[in-house]
């Protein structure tokens, strides 16, 4: 079974594990036998239980919400005000912070709002972690994978993935940049600037960006190396 989350809730050792792939909840009670004579745990077992009516309808309201949010968000495209290339992303906080709050607030489904989901889940005992993974798609004809986490009482919108409308994936960290072609000069732009906020010069050539890296002795490197045949 692919878990999307595993908790653990203290109250009356009751084990949930959340599966929001399949949408599907199991219980579990972690039984203790003690040993009166010298105060420790004799015998610890792991059994199956059934799920009380009210967990399963707690995570039915969940699992639903979050159809809901993925069919509004298959459905919607993020307006150009918010962010218009994906390559704006990159190194512009503000710009993520846009998307993200666009998320949170303005995606959400009517039927349960993203605070009833961290209430209801927290209820079921998940304390942190991931609860599931989206793509939303962008003005410029890019799209976004996020995902919604769960930290303590915070409900985090977190990008993991971006990619432009020549399907060139969008680097977040210095890491992450590659070699790239464009057919759509918006993204050639787009992406020029981007590298730019990350310290690197870029020359254009026939629809191909090289970045260079060139230090403060004017030593100068492409990034990524070029393979032989390039």
């Amino acid at each position: 079974m692919k878990l999307k989350a595993g908790i653990v809730s203290e109250p009356g050792n009751i084990i949930n594990v959340l599966d929001f792939t399949q949408s599907k909840i199991e219980t579990y009670h972690n039984y203790i036998e003690w040993d009166p004579d010298h105060g420790q745990i004799s015998h610890r077992e792991i059994i199956k239980v059934s799920t009380s009516s009210a967990d399963k309808s707690m995570f039915q309201d969940i699992s639903n919400a979050f159809k809901e949010f993925e069919d509004n968000t298959v459905s919607n495209t993020v307006p150009s005000a918010v962010i218009d290339n994906v390559w704006d992303l990159p190194k512009y906080s503000r710009n993520q912070n846009n998307l993200t709050d666009y998320i949170k607030e303005q995606l959400w489904v009517s039927s349960i709002t993203i605070e009833a989901v961290k209430d209801k889940a927290r209820k079921l005992g998940f304390l942190s972690g991931e609860l599931n993974k989206y793509w939303i798609n962008t003005a410029n004809g890019g799209k976004v994978l996020f995902s919604i986490k769960i930290d303590g009482n915070a409900v985090i919108i977190d990008l993991i993935e971006a990619r432009d409308s020549d399907n060139n994936t969008v680097p977040f960290n210095v890491s992450d940049i590659g070699t790239y072609q464009f057919d759509i000069p918006s993204n050639i732009r787009g992406a020029t600037a981007a590298f730019a906020r990350f310290g690197f010069s870029v020359k254009i050539r026939s629809g191909k960006v090289t970045i260079i890296n060139c230090d403060s002795k004017g030593n100068c490197k492409q990034i990524p190396s070029p393979n032989q045949n390039e």
